[in-house]
């Protein structure tokens, strides 16, 4: 009965180490940002220097260029997960975290004067998963940078911007996009000339 026993804690035991079973090479998976390509876009569409676009349809394009490197752990500790269930990586964002951005206009628009930062509360943020674009789930800029900063599921490299009131302007307008990260890397790029009716 006892020998029973012994078998059923050691099989049970055996059952949770594989159940548990680490990877022997966990990654751990970081970005560098090598530049930035930002344009004005009829939904997903770039569009050419001095072009027209309705306001429904104006978007802006971040393409954000990045190298992506691992760090590898092994401990030594751990058992080898030959017999692991799943072994996921971990994608844990930007390796320097973006801590300034801003989007300006070169002339006035809701109010704000030319070159300076336009509201983030005037401004979504999405990336394409639907053909449909009122399918595409829209994110504020707060929650776009956590998704940046801090990986997930949801890390993207390719993102749009739209604003959430009507632009009233008569001028063509170009809007530039900064970027500051945490090591003091900046990015600065500007759209061409776009006139939004």
């Amino acid at each position: 009965m006892i020998k029973k026993t012994f078998i059923i804690v050691g099989i049970f035991g055996l059952i949770q180490l594989i159940i548990i079973a680490c990877c022997p090479d966990p990654k751990t998976y970081y970005n560098r940002i090598t530049d930035i390509e930002f344009a004005n876009c009829r939904l997903a569409t770039d569009l050419a220097d001095n072009m027209t676009v309705s306001q429904n349809d104006f978007r802006l394009r971040l393409t954000i260029k990045e190298e992506t490197f691992a760090h590898i752990s092994n401990p030594s500790f751990l058992i080898n997960s030959a017999y692991a269930t799943s072994c996921e990586d971990n994608f844990v964002g930007l390796k320097s975290d973006i801590v300034d951005f801003k989007i300006t206009c070169n002339k006035n628009i809701f109010g704000i004067q030319a070159g300076e930062p336009i509201d983030y509360n005037k401004i979504n943020v999405y990336k394409i998963g639907f053909t449909f674009d009122s399918k595409n789930q829209r994110k504020t800029i707060i929650e776009w940078l956590d998704i940046l900063n801090n990986g997930g599921y949801l890390l993207a490299f390719e993102w749009y911007f739209e604003f959430k009131e009507p632009i009233n302007s008569n001028d063509f307008l170009k809007f530039e996009i900064s970027i500051k990260q945490e090591n003091g890397t900046e990015f600065k790029v500007a759209t061409n000339s776009i006139k939004i009716e």
